[in-house]
């Protein structure tokens, strides 16, 4: 009987620890998807150069496709040297590769850069078709290229989601440990019955 109750709370400790692990492992992945950043190719900074930037966000790639966590893509510039002006535009494109929508929600935009990432604007996300963003040089600035990137905040069902999982990780934690507690406990005799002298 002993040995029964030894090996059925082995199994539970072990059990609800794997499974507090493998909650902790899934809500790093998604933690990690709605913090994600993709990177274009740099800007260079010559009067007249455009830069052009590929992207399927229904793709298959994890670099091209759009985390499903974030919302609304906002794409920035970073680098490029403070007083570099650069004027973007957004679309997308059918197969033929012509243009079938504009994707900045404010359209074509202007933007100085400075020491700190600039925000271009809002994106449109559409699934369906590819996004081409162009980039192009009106004046240069100090400093080397200029890269654009797309991020977006991530929703409130993935912050709903996140707080239940951080929760639902917690709780197994103490019932791991506590079952390993009462492991430890029967197996060093702290829940024995004395014997009752009046019973001999």
């Amino acid at each position: 009987m002993a040995a029964l109750r030894f090996l059925a709370l082995l199994s539970t400790g072990f059990v609800l620890l794997m499974l507090a692990f493998l909650l902790h492992v899934s809500h790093g992945r998604v933690e990690r998807e709605g913090s994600r950043e993709i990177t274009g190719p740099e800007v260079p900074m010559a009067v007249g150069e455009v830069a052009s930037w590929d992207l399927d966000f229904g793709g298959q790639r994890i670099d091209e496709a759009w985390p499903g966590v974030q919302r609304q893509p906002r794409l920035w510039l970073r680098g490029g040297g403070a007083g570099a002006v650069l004027e973007i535009s957004a679309s997308y494109r059918d197969r033929a590769g012509e243009p079938v929508l504009d994707a900045l929600q404010a359209g074509t935009q202007r933007v100085t850069l400075g020491e700190a990432p600039v925000e271009v604007g809002a994106l449109w996300l559409s699934y369906d078709h590819p996004l081409r963003v162009s980039i192009r040089c009106v004046e240069p600035g100090a400093g080397g290229a200029a890269t654009p990137v797309l991020r977006g905040d991530p929703g409130e069902d993935f912050r709903t989601a996140r707080t239940i999982s951080r929760t639902v990780w917690m709780v197994f934690c103490a019932i791991g440990a506590a079952s390993f507690a009462l492991l430890l406990a029967t197996t060093r005799g702290l829940f024995a019955v004395a014997d009752d002298p009046s019973r001999r």
